[in-house]
Parts: structure tokens; C-alpha cells; sequence
């Protein structure tokens, strides 16, 4: 997955999440007045984490996490995302869920963003999220390809994932 998200920065951009439900005409670009909202659906995958008792997909780390989101657009280029992550861990046979809002500025090629975190399973924790996303358009779906970094600090430690995530942007 990170090499297909590597692989992804290559592609041109066409359109991105963040543009308006009604079709522009052909070659336009999506212009707005004042803010709209927007969202997103998809994918997370931590392939690994690093930390105390750092572990790898497979070895003792085996979670999906189903990541949907409001994007509340500011502009054509600041957002506003609220976004959680609902996490099966089906190595430990558990759930837990990360609620990590955040603001995000899309450049003409990406978009980077930081996102403030906490983990509900965890008693106590804070964390940040730098992001790295590309979006383009696929005729009328909008699909979306992004590197998550999350970050956690507890009383006893500092954990740092590598996780892709993929899916639909509207």
C-alpha cells in the first residue's frame, strides 16, 4: 500500500475532494463562494508501529480501520476536517475508536494536514496525525489516496504508525 500511495503522488490532478457537487463544465475548474462541506470515506491499514514494543502487519498488529469524515471547506484551499476512525483489531479480538479532527491545505499537487487525536481505548492518551493526502477524479468518483503518521503519547510511552488509507472523497 505505501508503494501504491508513492505511486499515486505520480498521477495528475485532475479534480480533488474538495470540489462541488455540481459538475463544472468541461476544462473549469470548481469555484465556490464561501464555505461548503464535503466528506469522505474510507480505509486505514497501519502497517506498523513504532514504539516501546514496536510491531509490524502480521507479526502482532492485524487492524482495518473504517475512517469517515466531514470536511467543512473554508476556501479553495484551507478545510476543516472532522474525521474518527472506528479500528477492528483482529489480533487481539477487539475494537476501538480514535475520534482526530483536524485542518488541512491543499497545494496544487496534494494536500497536507495535522490532526489533534485521542484514542478512546486508551485511558490515558493525546496524539497527532501528520497527513500527506492526492486526490483525483475517476469519471464522477472522487477517490483518494493517504499516508497517516499517528502519533500517541501516554504515561509510558511515545508510539509512532505508518498507515495508508484509501477511499471516496464527495
Amino acid at each position: 500500500m505505501l508503494l501504491m500511495f508513492c505511486g499515486c503522488l505520480a498521477l495528475p490532478t485532475r479534480a480533488f475532494a474538495d470540489e462541488a457537487s455540481v459538475a463544472p463544465e468541461p476544462g473549469a475548474a470548481a469555484k465556490h463562494e464561501g464555505p461548503w462541506v464535503g466528506g469522505h470515506v474510507g480505509f486505514a491499514l497501519p502497517l506498523m508501529v513504532f514504539g516501546k514494543d514496536s510491531t509490524f502487519i502480521g507479526d502482532s498488529l492485524g487492524q482495518l480501520g473504517l475512517a469517515p469524515g466531514i470536511t467543512v471547506h473554508l476556501n479553495e484551499r484551507w478545510a476543516i476536517d472532522f474525521e474518527t476512525v472506528a479500528y477492528a483489531d483482529f489480533m487481539n479480538d477487539t475494537s476501538f475508536f480514535v475520534v482526530d479532527p483536524g485542518v488541512i491545505y491543499k497545494f496544487d499537487m496534494l494536500s497536507l494536514g495535522l490532526r489533534m487525536a485521542v484514542n478512546t481505548h486508551a485511558l490515558d492518551n493525546w496524539g497527532f496525525i501528520p497527513i500527506i493526502n492526492k486526490g483525483w477524479s475517476v469519471g464522477v468518483i472522487k477517490l483518494f489516496v493517504e499516508l497517516d503518521l499517528p502519533t500517541f503519547i501516554t504515561h509510558r510511552e511515545v508510539t509512532m504508525a505508518v498507515q495508508p488509507q484509501l477511499g471516496v472523497a464527495f
